[in-house]
């Protein structure tokens, strides 16, 4: 019971500060990034804002790609993946950092026990994390929801139907809404390890940006390495290991669960060094 008096007290404290409130709104801004169509005839791009501004109504009746449905699933643009270890991090990161340069940390470990600590600061963070980014996709789920087509509008056959909203329309959507909750958690953790030897806060964000562009970039570059040479296992390797992959869970996959099996045991093995090199430290945290 304390565990959990502690995990409330350190949830409020992380859902509470503004940071949490800016990581839901640049997640909203940033998915509205993401590209809903491309015009045939000349090659453009359109995102959503751009979809909503430029594209004839006509146009959207007729071309699926501008079903709500269809945005939802593909909401996570390239910036968003790329943003996203800084977003997830804002609602954790300010109160830390701010608990570690006042010397709080000693008193509040002293009262609350290590292990404790740990447990409950790691849970804040991830769940806070998960949280933003969850209510910035709610709040571009109802703008996509309000402004665009629904799928049904377009008359399709039951059976194209199916290939876009599987035979469990409910279940697909929960799927959906744990797969981005889950991303969301997943992405706090490179900068909730790197606050165990690190005290300032912008190079705790900006340091797993920079890996996390890294990463991907490799990542992509190996996926195409193996659609050049038509070795479909770079593809699912690259696919796999990407971390956006978490997101997709309601693909019901191999690649998704995978994916989400890979990411729980970095999560596991994050957990685990930080408790070490936070025992093994004689200031404890200062």
């Amino acid at each position: 019971m304390k565990t959990l008096h502690t995990l409330k007290i350190e949830l409020w404290k992380t859902i509470g500060n503004l940071g949490f409130v800016v990581s839901i709104f640049i997640t909203f801004g940033l998915l509205c990034t993401t590209e809903v169509y491309i015009d045939t005839m000349t090659g453009k791009a359109y995102n959503v804002i751009e979809a909503l501004l430029q594209i004839n109504q006509e146009i959207a009746k007729t071309e699926i790609s501008f079903a709500a449905p269809i945005i939802l699933q593909g909401a996570f643009s390239s910036y968003f993946a790329m943003f996203i270890p800084i977003i997830a991090a804002f609602p954790f990161i300010p109160n830390f950092c701010a608990e570690r340069n006042s010397g709080l940390i000693r008193y509040t470990i002293q009262r609350t026990g290590k292990i404790r600590y740990y447990i409950t600061k790691f849970l804040s963070a991830i769940l806070g994390g998960g949280l933003s980014v969850l209510l910035g996709y709610c709040l571009y789920g109802a703008m996509i929801t309000m402004l665009f087509p629904s799928i049904k509008d377009y008359n399709l056959p039951k059976e194209i139907l199916t290939l876009y909203t599987g035979t469990n329309i409910m279940l697909r959507n929960l799927l959906l809404i744990i797969g981005i909750f889950l991303y969301g958690c997943f992405s706090t953790i490179p900068a909730f390890f790197l606050a165990a030897f690190v005290r300032n806060r912008y190079i705790i964000t900006c340091v797993p940006f920079m890996v996390t562009y890294l990463f991907s970039s490799s990542l992509t570059k190996l996926i195409y390495d193996g659609m050049a040479t038509q070795n479909q296992k770079l593809i699912d390797i690259g696919n796999t290991l990407k971390p956006e992959g978490i997101s997709r869970l309601y693909q019901q996959d191999a690649i998704s669960r995978n994916c989400l099996l890979i990411y729980l045991v970095f999560m596991s093995i994050c957990f685990l060094l930080f408790v070490i090199i936070m025992n093994r430290r004689f200031d404890l945290g200062e």
